[in-house]
């Protein structure tokens, strides 16, 4: 292997290992259920994008960065690596289904290989959630009671981060220009603008006070404006970025959780 080949090898693994952990401890910090156990979960599709990017030699970073996720919320060695060795087959397998069974990069290209993604996200995921609710539960972290709602929300997670987390970063990978023409900045400009305002409305109270409205539907017309006016890329960022706005509000008020907790 060449000086050069090398060098990118190892840029490749250290910029997907810091992405990974970035948003693991992001998502670990929504935890609910169980300190392990988070209903979002980016790094699941930060691994599958990577992998069907760069292929199954990014897997080492993978497994170190969850590793050190795990280990530094949790504290025990043994379920770290239990948790890491789920979490890195979670994302080898769903890869290697993605490019059997869905047109690996070009699943997004048609309609059939997107519920083909949709249906590896679902069945890969259970592979991380068993292995780690497993680990948990004989590492004393988690008690049997709970299981079955530590597995669920284990499983959701990981499977909104494959699906929510995954396209954008595979799509913005495969095609970074963008070309949209003299006609199509204005209407881009416009969805970007619809995107905030509804997450401005949906995700906080300085819009519409009340929480008795079924708000998150507004989501949808701009999402369908996404998907029918403009590319799979563009639809994926706009679903990416409702989904950020609701991350941030869900921290916030487990902030605000935590913090009443204290000084109750």
């Amino acid at each position: 292997m060449s000086q050069a080949r090398l060098s990118r090898r190892v840029a490749i693994l250290l910029a997907v290992g810091a992405a990974y952990y970035g948003a693991g401890k992001l998502g670990l910090s929504l935890a609910f259920v169980n300190a392990s156990a988070t209903a979002v979960w980016p790094p699941a599709g930060i691994a599958v994008a990577a992998l069907l990017m760069f292929g199954t030699r990014v897997w080492p970073a993978i497994l170190v960065s969850a590793f050190f996720v795990n280990l530094t919320t949790t504290g025990t060695i043994v379920t770290s690596i239990a948790i890491a060795v789920g979490n890195t087959l979670e994302g080898v397998i769903a890869a290697h289904l993605v490019r059997r069974y869905a047109s690996g990069t070009e699943a997004f290209e048609h309609t059939q290989s997107i519920f083909k993604f949709a249906a590896v996200a679902s069945l890969s995921t259970m592979v991380s959630a068993t292995i780690g609710v497993a680990s948990l539960v004989l590492g004393g972290l988690a008690s049997e009671a709970a299981v079955g709602r530590t597995w669920l929300t284990w499983w959701l997670g990981d499977t909104a981060g494959v699906l929510v987390f995954g396209p954008p970063l595979l799509l913005w990978a495969i095609a970074p220009r963008v070309d949209l023409g003299r006609r199509g900045v204005p209407e881009a400009a416009l969805l970007s603008l619809a995107v905030l305002a509804s997450g401005l409305v949906v995700f906080t109270d300085r819009v519409v006070a009340s929480r008795n409205y079924p708000l998150h539907f507004l989501c949808v017309p701009v999402l369908l404006w996404a998907a029918f006016r403009f590319t799979p890329r563009a639809t994926a960022t706009a679903l990416l970025a409702l989904a950020g706005g609701a991350v941030l509000l869900g921290r916030a008020i487990a902030g605000r959780q935590r913090g009443s907790t204290l000084h109750a």
